[in-house]
């Protein structure tokens, strides 16, 4: 895929790496999107919205920040997966508040 932009090698090396390292994003993402679709479609919008905005600014632009500071251009390519993975410790806190906690305080 980088072919098509730029044939330079250090580029295309630089890109491997990065992809790799991005792709640890996607493993996240997808239950951070199912938790916040699951609150908008129970009426709950305002942690629907909470966790849609952490997610894609706030622990983003947090990380994009800090980690390239301590870690070099390694730190941008960690940054999206690192701002998923604080999401999803944030959804689960949700899920298990608004979800599982309540459910058992019926039966105990």
């Amino acid at each position: 895929m980088v072919s098509v932009f730029t044939k330079d090698p250090q580029t295309f090396e630089l890109a491997s790496t990065g992809f790799r390292i991005f792709a640890i994003n996607f493993l996240f993402s997808g239950i951070n999107i199912v938790s916040s679709g699951i609150f908008t479609a129970l009426s709950n919008g305002k942690i629907s919205a909470i966790l849609s905005f952490l997610r894609t600014l706030f622990f983003l632009v947090i990380c994009l920040v800090t980690f390239p500071y301590f870690l070099g251009i390694t730190g941008v390519w960690l940054a999206v997966p690192a701002a998923e993975f604080l999401t999803l410790i944030l959804s689960a806190r949700m899920n298990w508040h608004y979800f599982i906690r309540k459910t058992t305080q019926k039966y105990f």
